[in-house]
């Protein structure tokens, strides 16, 4: 007889990095245990984890439900939160939202569940009623370190500058006590603190503090700083003329919807343009997504070449492409229906610019949009930013590394650049914010829809939405321009900058 666990065959698929076989075992697992809050949250999570957005809330909801019922009988919450916290991880904001303001009404007493709703608050831009609810969460755990910085990231962004400045310095007096993660975050919101407060001559030695602290963090430290920088240098040298004229021999005649791709480096302004045209009624926007990710993962499941993307490509047979673009849309559909296809989709992932080969082979009729930005206000505020860690983000824990990523990616961007000129639209941010309607009129010509007036108060809807980039709560207002020529107040610490650099400055023009 075989007692086998479909659940406990799931956990170990996962565990294994077999998302697929391991979202099988939880379905199965589900069939026999279909009341089980953990089997179906593990279902749902890794329904999320595989694109599948759609399917994956719902048996996300399914498990929240159960868990609220046991709750309502126990009156121990901590399943309900930690289901909360899971849907944050996966950016489900709204979700965990409404599930954690349930598990409150059952028990008020949990500092973590009115933490959560902060948070939730946060990110979708409801920033009164997070600072109520940190409060609420400070006052459960007062001594709680990572509340107290939480309630000074908020009061900052609710311009409360002096309130949130004075809380830092209590936490900064405190640093013995803070955990790195805490002390770098500290340190870089005390740094952006300081730049609003006009105390720009102690900036950079906050953010160099914290760049130094961040080093130690288990998940910077297993980053790879050369994967990306080694990557770039074999796309420029792969993606070359003989390979896209390959891809004119061979590619398919079936060419149906086509996405656009909105692209820049990070802090460039494209989430900016990302609200601005999903403002408009005839566009859809998919907000940083792993869509060009997981076709890069297919493009190597199919091919007899491993690892090498050109190569790969160069290999590829017209139905190989054809079965690459079907790929592509099956995982837009899975995360977000049927919801698109009566509209422009914009595909908004900052990154993909790296991709960008794989793009323009794979859909060589697609639209780009490329948001240019000056280099050292672009540097600066990555350098000023905390962000999760990743093999990008790992070079933003060393300012030289930070000004040496930007000149690699800016390389190859005027090196795959050639191959799309012909479909491609150049936006200056510095234009964009200063030129707004006459500079999206080009836009929304670009792409072939008209003129819609309520764009430009596309920071209204931008403030009932979730978005993903660090950016949220900036494109939640009206335009400003406070951020162009920021680096001037630092420009002695661009003086060392590599002569690279220097350079790129000089040729983009600026």
């Amino acid at each position: 007889m075989n007692n086998v666990n479909p659940f406990e065959q799931g956990v170990s698929a996962i565990n294994a990095g077999q998302l697929e076989q391991g979202i099988g075992y939880f379905r199965q697992a589900v069939v026999l245990n279909p009341r089980d809050a953990e089997t179906v949250a593990s279902l749902g999570q890794a329904l999320l984890w595989a694109g599948f957005r759609k399917e994956g809330l719902e048996n996300m909801e399914v498990a929240g439900k159960l868990l609220l019922n046991s709750a309502k009988k126990s009156r121990k919450i901590n399943d309900v939160v930690a289901l909360a916290e899971q849907l944050q991880t996966c950016s489900e904001f709204r979700q965990s939202l409404r599930l954690v303001q349930q598990a409150i009404r059952i028990n008020n007493t949990d500092a973590r569940a009115f933490q959560l709703m902060a948070q939730a608050h946060l990110r979708l831009n409801c920033r009164k009623q997070a600072l109520v609810a940190a409060k609420l969460a400070a006052k459960l755990s007062p001594t709680d370190a990572a509340l107290n910085l939480l309630i000074a990231e908020i009061n900052s962004k609710c311009g409360e500058t002096g309130k949130a400045q004075k809380q830092l310095e209590t936490l900064l007096s405190q640093h013995t006590h803070l955990s790195p993660e805490l002390a770098s975050r500290v340190h870089r919101e005390y740094a952006i603190i300081l730049d609003k407060q006009g105390e720009y001559a102690k900036v950079f030695q906050h953010l160099h503090r914290a760049a130094e602290i961040s080093l130690r963090l288990p998940d910077i430290a297993q980053q790879d700083s050369t994967l990306v920088p080694h990557l770039l240098e074999n796309y420029q040298s792969g993606f070359n003329q003989t390979l896209f004229n390959h891809r004119k021999l061979n590619h398919p005649a079936n060419i149906q919807q086509t996405p656009v791709f909105l692209i820049g480096f990070l802090r460039s302004g494209t989430t900016l343009v990302q609200e601005v045209l999903a403002a408009h009624s005839e566009v859809m926007v998919a907000d940083e997504n792993d869509f060009i990710a997981a076709l890069r993962i297919e493009l190597e499941r199919i091919s007899e070449i491993k690892g090498v993307v050109s190569e790969q490509l160069a290999n590829c047979s017209p139905q190989d492409i054809q079965h690459l673009r079907n790929f592509y849309w099956e995982k837009v559909e899975a995360c977000y229906g049927s919801t698109f296809s009566d509209r422009l989709f914009v595909d908004k992932t900052t990154l993909n610019l790296i991709d960008l080969g794989l793009i323009v082979f794979v859909f060589p009729e697609a639209k780009i949009i490329f948001i240019q930005r000056d280099p050292r206000d672009v540097c600066l505020s990555c350098y000023m930013q905390t962000m999760a860690a990743s093999a990008v983000t790992v070079h933003f824990s060393s300012w030289q590394q930070t000004l040496d990523l930007y000149v690699a990616m800016m390389e190859w961007w005027q090196h795959i650049h050639q191959y799309v000129e012909h479909n491609c639209l150049q936006l200056r941010y510095e234009h964009v914010v200063t030129s707004f309607v006459p500079v999206f009129k080009d836009v929304f010509s670009f792409l072939g829809l008209s003129w819609q007036d309520k764009v430009v108060d596309f920071h209204r809807s931008a403030a009932d939405r979730f978005v993903a980039s660090p950016s949220y709560h900036q494109v939640s207002r009206p335009l400003y321009q406070s951020s162009v020529s920021r680096w001037k107040h630092y420009s002695s610490e661009f003086e060392q900058a590599p002569e690279g650099f220097h350079r790129l400055i000089s040729k983009l023009g600026y």
